[in-house]
């Protein structure tokens, strides 16, 4: 260590232990460390200034600032208090793990630690310190700490301002803090669970199903089939958007769309491995005389279905030789056959003609890598064959696709501009 640099860090500590502010400590610190070493002291200043002019990067600053006001503003800090209340509130010291869960919310939307504290820390020790269920002292300390989380996660104030004078990638900068911040909001969680068993603070009382869809504007459905009437009418009955991915399950609840015609709600079934949705769904806009879909499945995926066992098949300890067909009839039957399976022969009746006049079959086949999906289309107004390989997942019922199917139709919900009918 240089003779220059000690006596910085010695200025710089030196002067906070006297109670002079960190700010204006490491700004001392900086000229002490120039001056010993002869440099210009406007030189530098000069560098810093060109550099924030010449910059678009730091109009991220104000930004965050201006988004974070707006959200305290309005009642979005409210209503993330009320979704995590629902999320967490129910565990032992369920309120400090909502301060928590808030915090590392709300530091992917401030990118501050006064931010954070101070659009939700108010809300959140007002509902830990009442009926003096918690301490003041205690709600205020999970609040603080919670909040250094803010610059952790991305986005970052300090990281866009060490990126900017640095000359480091902000986007490197961001991936880098992701996990540094999850981690910590866990360790405070964990502690904070500690601490509410050795003092036995209160258990909140779980928020039923049924009113989890007033606290969100979204619910994606990730179920399985037997759970997703449940779901859908909990969702549209609250006037709620539902992105159901258990399209098996659609069969089971046939009033849905009489739920959300009555409630508002409504109903997006992501299509997850499915092709040419998009393109059926302008074909019905005419005549569709027969849509059949020819389906190929991996042995293992099929091998602890009902269905399939019933029949005699034992694909777990006897993998068939060549491509065996296992079922032929309507999408509806093959819902009912395989109802945590088939979301596919769901999808595609919904898009289409229905379920009555969807034919489908069905192959296991062990020459194959992962599911083949082909959609045959005869319509007044065109004729289709559309066939998707689907690349298999460490789930063997479902394939890669299907996680990005359903962020596309997020991200298709506040597009600007979206492509396709």
């Amino acid at each position: 260590m240089s003779f220059a640099f000690a006596m910085t860090l010695a200025a710089m500590f030196g002067l906070a232990a006297l109670g002079t502010p960190i700010s204006l400590s490491m700004i001392v610190a900086a000229v002490a460390y120039l001056a010993i070493k002869g440099q210009d002291l406007g030189l530098a200043a000069e560098q810093i200034i060109q550099g924030l002019y010449d910059s678009f990067v730091i109009l991220a600053v104000p930004l965050f600032i201006i988004a974070a006001n707006v959200m305290n503003s309005g009642s979005i800090t409210t209503r993330l208090n009320a979704f995590c209340v629902a999320l967490v509130g129910r565990f032992r010291g369920g309120l400090g793990h909502v301060n928590i869960v808030v915090s590392i919310i709300f530091s992917g939307m401030s990118g501050s630690a006064v931010a954070d504290a101070a659009g939700t820390g108010k809300i959140s020790i007002d509902m830990m310190t009442k009926d003096n269920r918690y301490t003041p002292g205690y709600a205020a300390a999970i609040t603080a700490a919670s909040a250094v989380i803010g610059p952790i996660i991305p986005p970052s104030i300090p990281m866009v301002l060490y990126a900017l004078v640095s000359d480091t990638s902000v986007g490197y900068l961001f991936i880098g803090g992701a996990l540094p911040g999850l981690f910590i909001g866990a360790v405070l969680m964990a502690y904070n669970h500690c601490v509410a068993v050795r003092r036995n603070f209160p258990v909140d009382e779980k928020v039923p199903l049924a009113e989890l869809p007033a606290l969100v504007d979204v619910v994606v459905e990730c179920a399985t089939a037997d759970s997703f009437p449940e779901i859908a009418r909990a969702t549209l009955g609250a006037g709620r958007l539902l992105v159901a991915v258990s399209a098996g399950g659609v069969p089971n609840c046939p009033e849905m769309a009489e739920l959300a015609r009555a409630h508002g709600g409504r109903v997006r079934i992501a299509s997850g491995a499915l092709p040419g949705l998009d393109i059926l769904r302008c074909a019905r806009e005419g005549t569709i005389r027969s849509v059949h879909l020819r389906s190929q499945i991996k042995p293992g995926s099929m091998a602890h279905e009902r269905y399939v066992l019933d029949r005699g098949f034992d694909f777990a300890n006897a993998p068939p030789a060549k491509a065996v067909k296992v079922f032929e009839g309507s999408a509806g039957e093959a819902a009912a056959a395989f109802p945590r399976h088939f979301n596919v022969a769901i999808a595609l009746s919904l898009g289409g003609i229905g379920f009555d006049r969807t034919t489908v079959e069905i192959w296991v086949d062990p020459d194959i890598g992962g599911a083949i999906h082909t959609v045959e289309v005869d319509a007044e107004d065109i004729g289709l064959t559309m066939q998707s390989r689907n690349r298999p997942s460490a789930n063997p019922r479902t394939s890669r696709i299907v996680s990005p199917s359903i962020l596309a139709a997020l991200r298709s919900l506040v597009a600007p501009v979206q492509v396709g009918s």
